[in-house]
């Protein structure tokens, strides 16, 4: 018996039926080459651009450095002001890392993380920041606020916080703010026209906020005040030159001052205080290069005692003004 698929090549291969038309187009149909279909092309993969190279600057050279130092048990701050890790004024920025990172180890550890901060106001974006080693080297999440249209494109390129490009006060309203550089404020006379948003709406999202930078030029009061204290939770406060009536203010919303750092106070929530207290204690001989005083009558209402760290270490005053030259005394 043949098989059907020999009598099938047997009949549409014979010579006999060349000839009939209906059998030559069968067998050219069953025979003839067919092209492959063409496989679709897979679309690209959408990759994200890396963290800080397409929309942002390069995350700074230094942050290797400051990370290993900061990790340390007891942090070497001579080599750290020396080595210029710091970009605030008065090394504020390594205070806060190094606290945080103090009181967020170990067993006893008083301060959990994520970290979160908020810079009010941001300013430039990198020098005389508080806050900039904190968004660069050590990924905290936070926000900027800056009135000034002329920092708006630096804190954009720059920095991964989301930028709220307008003032604070105790509420929205229309003001005049005088644009000027680092000393910026809300003036008496129309030159930038806008209107303020307040902290409350600011922070509508946020249940706890681990360090506000707070330095308005004298609005620091009203943007306090704008604060809806009892949904979020601050943990510590930098504020220069802080009054009298701002030490009342925080400490009627459960934050006592602390340490001064250079003409800044730094102020921490009640229940953190022992644990920040006890820590600065332990490092207070190396901390004296960076400003760093228990003694907080130095840095409030005004008292000039602030600025004298700096000029009592010359090596620290030269390294500090060949990083912001001509900022003195300006905060």
């Amino acid at each position: 018996m043949v098989a059907p698929h020999r009598l099938l090549r047997l009949l549409f291969c014979s010579p006999l039926l060349a000839d009939s038309s209906l059998w030559s187009r069968t067998r050219a149909y069953f025979t003839q080459e067919r092209p492959e279909a063409p496989t679709p092309a897979r679309p690209p993969i959408a990759r994200q651009p890396p963290k800080n190279t397409a929309t942002h600057e390069p995350p700074w050279s230094g942050c290797g450095a400051v990370k290993r130092w900061a990790a340390a048990h007891r942090p070497d701050w001579r080599a750290a002001f020396g080595g210029k890790m710091s970009h605030s004024q008065f090394g504020q920025d390594l205070v806060v890392v190094a606290l945080a990172h103090a009181l967020s180890r170990g067993a006893n550890a008083t301060l959990g993380g994520p970290f979160h901060y908020v810079d009010l106001a941001a300013n430039d974006p990198k020098s005389g920041s508080n806050t900039y080693l904190l968004d660069a080297c050590f990924s905290w999440k936070g926000l900027c606020v800056e009135p000034n249209p002329q920092y708006h494109a630096a804190i954009r390129a720059a920095r991964s916080c989301p930028l709220v490009d307008t003032c604070v006060s105790d509420r929205e309203v229309a003001v005049d703010f005088l644009a000027a550089g680092p000393v910026g404020h809300i003036a008496g006379r129309r030159l930038v026209p806008m209107t303020c948003t307040t902290l409350r709406r600011v922070l509508e999202k946020h249940k706890r906020v681990t360090y506000l930078s707070l330095d308005v030029e004298g609005h620091e009061l009203p943007a306090l005040r704008g604060m809806d204290w009892n949904r979020t939770a601050v943990d510590f406060i930098t504020l220069e030159n802080a009054k009298a009536d701002h030490v009342a203010y925080l400490g009627s919303r459960g934050l006592r001052p602390v340490v001064c750092v250079g003409i800044d106070t730094l102020f921490a929530r009640d229940p953190l205080v022992p644990a920040a207290s006890a820590w600065f204690d332990a490092n207070e001989a190396s901390l004296a290069p960076l400003c760093v005083d228990r003694d907080v009558a130095r840095c409030q209402d005004g008292d000039a005692r602030g600025y004298s760290c700096a000029v009592q270490t010359p090596a620290v005053w030269n390294a500090w003004q060949g990083k912001f030259p001509g900022r003195r005394g300006t905060g």
